[in-house]
């Protein structure tokens, strides 16, 4: 039996009136509604009521449940009833808010919950999340209104009965399987409540009245998953996107994946490389590097097959991965490092490592690797690599915490008690030393005239002279760095963890611009797009926002489905939609989309919470 519905909380404002007073009518009217497989039962009107007297919600009443989930009750105001609604396989269940106020009766989704089993004496027991739900929905209303900027999209959802063909033929076509575990008039209602929960998470607007973009959603209901074939058409373009054998847990997720794609040309493809969070390396030569499960994969990026993993195809109960990777560029490539356990370069073909003869197990922020040398820093020791040897080794007196930075002349790292030295690369002999930053923490980056450090005891990133070590400017943050500093051409692109950008002159430390970001950055990237120089930024609210230089102002926003994670990975040129899926290939969202292949490159790869890859084009069609 599958698993519980994978479900996201969603929070989005309602129109609802905000008021401390109590209102003379009540200022929510709501209709509760079970579209489950499950053994559980909405409150009742009467149990409903009783909890509204217990608590804070005398403003809200409830109404006898009668009618279709979408179906507004003739005694309830169009902008204050409220359907609660609940769709439940197998485990678990979600409980839906909608509201039917919009242009032609157009929905909005107030929360999105998900529940399951409740302990109760002798045992488990299903319970409605009412009192969630309502808290829920006064979060909601007592939040100030705001424009969602939703476009209304006249949605129709339909059953494929069993003995109709296939939608579409050949591969990707619908399967004929019989539904066993449940019977289909049992699981569409709950599917159609997804299917506009997930338009509306997607950015539409659904109703059932007119409106410029239309949708018709087909669903086969199989045996513990349905099959969806989404036809979404917006003026003259018609995008048809197919996904075959979605098992219940994933309904929410992909569904709402669909929907941003066929209404959206931002996002090229979705494939989910991992089930969980990962975070993308390195692409060289049309293959990918990404860490999942703490392992480093390899999969090349035309044909979409995996190439090699450190991960072992078996693992015992006791395994535990306690080896770290990362990519590092060096003369134009990227080179992949084991920096755990043993120090060691893997092959991009087949993964076979070579060690680099450093012992220890430095964090990777403390190690600098520049061919065909390396540099390491682990507690109070430094040690400089060449060709594999050692070439010198300097115990200190306090431990590393900034660098090490490694160039061709000399290695330059910061201490615990706020030195920074710089050593020949060639015999280790000190070149200079200097006090001027308070607790040097992080990388050092090399500029054109200058290095940089951060000082967190005074917040404040400092310009060093590479041959004395002297101060040449120092500009005040008022945080810690989110990520190290970037160059971008003359200037210096720094991104503190207060959600603040600025673009800092490096010859001067001036401040070029500035902008503090609405919500937490994720990532910022500086990127070259059509000649122009930009940055990419990532945030918690799902967006991918390109900046023009040196104004930092807005350009482009790209609206992804789920919280973005780690780094962004801009690539030059990629063919990047696959004509077909690999043969293994169960998650690839866009698999049968119909259509011919997009342009190459250039585009910017962006991972998300739930393991799936997205691929956005840099130049906006």
């Amino acid at each position: 039996m599958t698993q519980s519905l994978l479900a996201v909380l969603t929070l989005l404002t309602l129109g609802f009136p905000a008021t401390a007073a109590l209102a003379e009518e009540p200022a929510l009217i709501f209709s509760t509604f079970a579209l489950d497989a499950l053994p559980l039962q909405p409150p009742s009107a009467a149990e409903a009521a009783e909890f509204l007297s217990e608590g804070d919600w005398r403003k809200a009443s409830p109404l006898a449940t009668r009618g279709a989930w979408n179906e507004r009750p003739s005694q309830a105001p169009a902008d204050r009833w409220v359907s609660l609604t609940t769709v439940g396989f197998s485990e678990q269940a979600d409980a839906y808010a909608f509201q039917f106020n919009g242009p032609g009766g157009a929905m909005s989704l107030a929360a999105h919950l998900p529940f399951g089993q409740t302990p109760v004496p002798g045992g488990m027991a299903w319970r409605w999340p009412f009192e969630t739900m309502l808290g829920a929905l006064q979060v909601a209303a007592e939040s100030p209104e705001r424009d969602q900027h939703r476009r209304p999209l006249r949605l129709q959802v339909k059953q494929l009965a069993a003995d109709q063909p296939d939608a579409a033929p050949g591969k990707g076509g619908f399967s004929l399987n019989e539904a066993r575990t449940l019977a289909p008039e049992q699981v569409f209602p709950g599917v159609e409540v997804i299917v506009h929960a997930a338009a509306f998470e997607a950015g539409w607007a659904p109703t059932s009245g007119p409106a410029e973009a239309t949708a018709v959603c087909e669903v086969r209901v199989l045996d513990q998953a349905c099959s969806f074939r989404l036809v979404l058409r917006d003026g003259d373009v018609e995008q048809v996107v197919q996904k075959d054998r979605i098992p219940w847990e994933d309904y929410h997720d992909y569904l709402v994946r669909m929907f941003r794609f066929a209404g959206s040309s931002d996002v090229t493809d979705f494939t989910r490389l991992d089930r969980g969070e990962l975070e993308l390396a390195a692409v060289q030569e049309g293959r990918l590097a990404y860490l999942a499960n703490r392992e480093l994969h390899v999969r090349d990026l035309q044909s979409r097959q995996p190439v090699w993993t450190t991960e072992p195809a078996r693992k015992l109960a006791t395994y535990n991965p306690l080896d770290q990777y990362a990519a590092v560029d060096s003369d134009g490539s990227s080179r992949l490092i084991r920096y755990r356990g043993s120090m060691a370069e893997l092959d991009w073909e087949d993964g076979k490592a070579t060690l680099l003869k450093a012992t220890g197990a430095p964090a990777w922020d403390q190690l600098a690797v520049s061919r065909p040398a390396i540099a390491v820093v682990e507690g109070n020791a430094v040690r400089y690599y060449r060709q594999g040897e050692l070439v010198w080794e300097q115990e200190e007196s306090a431990p590393a915490t900034a660098g090490p930075l490694a160039t061709d002349a000399a290695v330059v790292y910061g201490l615990s008690d706020g030195r920074l030295l710089a050593r020949s690369a060639a015999d280790g002999r000190l070149l200079w030393e200097s006090t001027s930053a308070d607790q040097p923490l992080g990388a050092i980056v090399a500029g054109p005239a200058n290095w940089f450090v951060f000082s967190a005891g005074a917040e404040t990133l400092l310009a060093i002279d590479p041959a004395t070590g002297e101060e040449q400017w120092r500009c005040k943050l008022g945080d810690a760095l989110l990520q190290p500093p970037a160059l971008v051409g003359s200037q210096l692109l720094v991104a503190v963890k207060s959600n603040r950008l600025l673009l800092l002159d490096t010859g001067s430390g001036q401040i070029v611009s500035q902008t503090d970001w609405p919500t937490w950055l994720i990532a910022v990237q500086p990127l070259e797009v059509a000649g122009k120089r930009q940055v990419a930024c990532s945030d918690l609210s799902g967006k991918i926002t390109l900046l023009s230089l040196p104004e930092l102002q807005p350009q482009r926003v790209i609206n992804l489905v789920s919280q973005p994670v780690g780094p962004l990975l801009p690539v030059a040129s990629l063919r990047y939609r696959w004509e077909q899926a690999a043969a293994s290939e169960e998650d690839n969202l866009l698999a049968e989309i119909q259509g011919a292949d997009a342009p190459a490159g250039p585009v910017l790869l962006v991972t998300d919470v739930d393991g799936f890859l997205s691929i956005l084009p840099l130049v906006a069609p």
